[in-house]
């Protein structure tokens, strides 16, 4: 007759082997289960990585082009805009139109569309974060402020009469251009002090005379 136990030793580690048989198949199926969903996310990853690769070469592209395009037309836009800015100007929506409108003054019209849609390609990099807003409003930055100030009521006069509801579409990403130009140019004044008693300190470095600025 078999020890009682010794048989309740053997049926103990019976019944182990089987739960480690049981614990090793679902640590095993865990496993694969992990290895798969991280194979899927690495997967996912690159895709993503590969989709924002080709957005960053497309919008490079697009800035490419854009940059070319004004590096193009730069001295005729400059041109436009000084006459456009020194000499127009209106009464009313049907005094610019009569003036400037693009069915008696196509060119004198285009000058102005060229412009403002110029400021609409600027706008759209700078709300897209595709372009430096330093170096924008280092460039055009109080031009842009200066053309919308002279041009907003033409706008809004515009948006006004002939858009349907909700109004503001028209010129609306140069209308966010000029926001932001103008939040720059606030920060700048808020920063001159500091950068005039820098120039202060340097002239005085260098054994120069202070300026009158810089006293």
């Amino acid at each position: 007759m078999v020890d009682q136990e010794l048989l309740w030793t053997l049926q103990s580690i019976a019944a182990v082997a089987s739960t480690i048989g049981v614990i090793g198949t679902l640590t095993a199926a865990f496993i694969a289960v992990r290895s798969y969903i991280n194979v899927n996310k690495r997967a996912e990853e690159a895709k993503k990585i590969e989709q924002e690769t080709r957005d960053r070469e497309l919008v490079t592209r697009q800035i490419q082009n854009f940059m070319q395009y004004y590096r193009s037309t730069e001295r005729e836009l400059r041109i436009n805009r000084e006459e456009i800015l020194n000499q127009w100007s209106w009464t009313s929506l049907e005094d610019f139109w009569e003036k400037y409108g693009s069915d008696k003054h196509p060119d004198q019209f285009k000058k102005f569309y060229d412009i403002t849609a110029f400021y609409e390609e600027i706008g759209l990099l700078v709300k897209e974060k595709q372009i430096d807003l330093r170096i924008i409003y280092a460039q055009n930055g109080p031009i842009v402020i200066r053309f919308w100030e002279k041009f907003e009521s033409f706008f809004i006069d515009y948006r006004m009469r002939f858009e349907a509801p909700p109004k503001g579409m028209q010129n609306e990403l140069f209308e966010d251009l000029y926001y932001v130009m103008k939040e720059i140019r606030e920060d700048d004044k808020k920063a001159l002090e500091s950068r005039l008693y820098e120039r202060k300190e340097r002239r005085k470095a260098l054994g120069l005379k202070p300026l009158p600025n810089c006293q």
